[in-house]
């Protein structure tokens, strides 16, 4: 089961002249979901562990907010760089990363991270049947500029038992390369040195 996970950082600084300088710290963390077929797999080849779920809570931009939903309806890129409070950068994915996160799902992921630390605290292999709720409450005030949003993830963590007798083998450590020999110089005896040239007799006045 392979899964794949990448994130064009580079392009999409080309693409919007951002400097990926300003690219904080972040962690991608993925496992399979809805891709696992448990009814295509003999019972005892997996093991049910229970309920998984994590919970995030940011603080966020209004205008960021409906600025990203206008994008979207109206099929306008623009590479997302808001700020939100309490966004760590640890996101997590069921199945597959999503780039370009909005503030809602930028919210489900770091609540997804949570879940699947968990997961995988418990040895799971995957996690299905994955549901979310993701609440925006705007703050008090008229006209409140920001917001919390709070998303809520969990579903079912599944552990997968190895066949009898399976051992996973690792391939063996290549062995350093020779260091270069440097062919030494051939030392020259006495006998062997070239006399030096005599310098001229002067003439006796």
């Amino acid at each position: 089961m392979k899964i794949k996970a990448f994130f064009t950082v580079l392009a999409a600084c080309a693409v919007t002249a951002v400097s990926c300088a300003s690219v904080g710290k972040e962690t991608y963390s993925v496992m399979p979901g809805s891709e696992v077929n448990l009814a295509a797999l003999p019972k005892d080849s997996y093991v049910i562990l229970g309920t998984v779920s994590g919970e995030s809570s940011v603080k966020a931009s209004v205008s960021d907010i409906d600025r990203v939903r206008k994008n979207r309806s109206t099929n306008l890129f623009e590479y997302n760089t808001f700020t939100l409070e309490g966004d760590n950068g640890n996101y997590g994915f069921i199945g597959k990363v999503k780039e370009n996160m909005s503030v809602e799902e930028r919210a489900e992921a770091l609540a997804s991270y949570k879940m699947i630390e968990l997961a995988r605290y418990n040895k799971a292999d995957a996690v299905i049947c994955v549901n979310s709720v993701t609440e925006i409450i705007p703050d008090e005030g008229f006209m409140a500029s920001s917001c919390t949003v709070k998303s809520k993830v969990s579903g079912i963590a599944v552990k997968f038992n190895a066949d009898k007798g399976a051992v996973i083998e690792y391939p063996p450590e290549p062995e350093p390369e020779p260091e270069p020999v440097v062919a030494a110089e051939p030392e020259v005896s006495d006998a062997e040195q070239i006399p030096a040239e005599a310098a001229p007799e002067t003439p006796a006045e």
